[in-house]
């Protein structure tokens, strides 16, 4: 066991002692322990007693933050400067060898490397709050009152004249610290704002009778004494963009999001709904805070980027909301999907949805299948089971069937008089997944046969048949 101890005397009268801050500065430095031992003596000279000032957590901490506020004030001679600590910064140790020794090995612990990685984490770290470590200065190129208020919330990048970032320790701010280029040649600053409050973004027109709101967070320009008829808001949900702009009046959308970023269905939804309630003849725009405030109203004939309905919209609309039916009865709202995957699939999404909410009115159908199994010809309680792909997830879904076994010619021929809608359920991606999922649902709704298509071919309109298991 290694340390480094500086040894002070004091009369027994005085209770502390001082070190010059080149000294401290030495101690602090090392990785090793480092102590001051301090011995106060009587009039005789005699040892009266011994006290251990352990040179790590707070008193640590001491010397770093006197030799900031030295380096703060331009000190160059730290041997000219000093920092006192009294007994009560340590500990009394018994005046004998093996006292000593018993303290500074219960103080320094087994394991040195230990000790050396402890310090040097107190000595990188003792005297910084997180939330004001960093701070900057920034001189702005000109500008106009409205360029500036665009900057701060986030909607252009400001160009930047002069720049002096400062870290902040032990309440001392000093030049230096964000690991900046010193080169600021055509820099620009890019203000990523954080919300003020939350709110909620309303759509109203004389053809819904119910309004249609999108929750958002309200961001506001980080700026003091903006007449409020220059100033602007960000009502922002995770898919959209409100900028309000009271000075002239006008709210625009802005969607962030891109066809092939993946979200929950329901937030597509909601999207798409949204913009198709904007798109509406005599539709208003409204904002207000969380807590009822209203803040501004407007037409979207001057909110949208555009006046033209897209020509996407519609189709978006139709398939999201038979694609939100179809997870809702699955219980699968949680899983995010792309638009992009929503759209590629939108046939299979329209047949499966017709098959489950439109079954009465689909009437009856035929279909061929090849046979394993010996069917006698005659009338049948059926499963009829498929699947659909919808990014990378799978759906399988199945449906009873009164079923009619016409004849033999080559293939199997069955005709359904009736259909009912069972079960949708998401299932692993594989052809085995799906024979489970029949099997399964044939013995709970207690179908005698299983129309099971190939899963490498779901949308073929031939399939194979099994016969249930009980």
């Amino acid at each position: 066991m290694g340390c480094s101890i500086q040894i002070k005397s004091i009369l027994a009268a005085n209770d502390r002692v001082a070190l010059t801050l080149s000294v401290a500065e030495r101690l602090a430095g090392d990785n090793r322990p480092t102590f001051i031992c301090i011995l106060r003596v009587d009039e005789d000279d005699e040892i009266v007693d011994m006290h251990l000032v352990h040179l790590l957590g707070d008193n640590l901490s001491r010397i770093l933050k006197r030799l900031r506020q030295e380096f703060a004030q331009g000190t160059e001679e730290l041997n000219k400067t000093e920092v006192t600590f009294g007994i009560a910064a340590g500990r009394k140790v018994e005046l004998t060898p093996d006292g000593l020794k018993a303290a500074l090995t219960e103080l320094i612990g087994e394991d040195m490397n230990a000790y050396g990685a402890e310090k040097v984490r107190q000595r990188e770290t003792a005297g910084f709050k997180d939330s004001k470590r960093y701070s900057m200065s920034v001189t702005f190129e000109e500008m106009t009152h409205s360029d500036l208020i665009d900057g701060m919330l986030g909607l252009k990048k400001l160009g930047i004249k002069t720049f002096q970032p400062f870290e902040e320790r032990f309440d001392i701010k000093l030049p230096g610290g964000l690991p900046f280029p010193r080169g600021f040649e055509n820099a620009v600053l890019q203000i990523s704002p954080t919300p003020v409050d939350a709110g909620v973004i309303s759509v109203s027109s004389p053809a819904r009778g119910v309004p249609f709101e999108l929750s958002c967070d309200l961001i506001a320009p980080a700026l003091t004494n903006v007449p409020i008829e220059r100033l602007k808001l960000i009502a922002r949900s995770k898919l959209l963009n409100v900028v309000v702009n009271i000075e002239d009046g006008s709210i625009k959308l802005a969607s962030n999001f891109d066809e092939f970023s993946a979200h929950l269905l329901h937030e597509w939804w909601e999207l798409f709904n949204f913009l198709d309630a904007v798109f509406t003849d005599g539709a208003k725009l409204s904002l207000r805070t969380s807590g009822g405030l209203p803040l501004c109203s407007g037409s979207p004939g001057d909110a949208a980027t555009t006046n033209e309905r897209p020509k996407y919209l519609n189709e978006a609309v139709v398939i999201l909301e038979m694609t939100r039916r179809l997870l809702e009865e699955a219980g699968a709202l949680d899983r995010s999907v792309s638009l992009r995957d929503v759209m590629l699939s939108a046939t299979t999404i329209r047949q499966t949805h017709d098959f489950f909410f439109r079954a009465n009115e689909l009437g009856s159908f035929s279909f061929r299948v090849e046979m394993s199994e010996k069917v006698e010809v005659g009338e049948y309680s059926g499963l009829f089971v498929s699947a659909f792909h919808l990014g990378g997830d799978v759906y399988a879904y199945a449906l009873k069937l009164a079923l009619i076994l016409d004849g033999v010619v080559g293939e199997f021929e069955f005709r359904s008089t009736r259909m009912t809608p069972l079960h949708i359920s998401w299932i692993e991606n594989d052809g085995a997944a799906l024979k489970k999922f029949a099997q399964k649902t044939a013995k709970l709704s207690g179908a005698r046969i299983i129309i099971l298509p190939s899963f490498e071919n779901l949308d073929e309109p031939t399939g194979s048949l099994l016969l249930a298991q009980n």
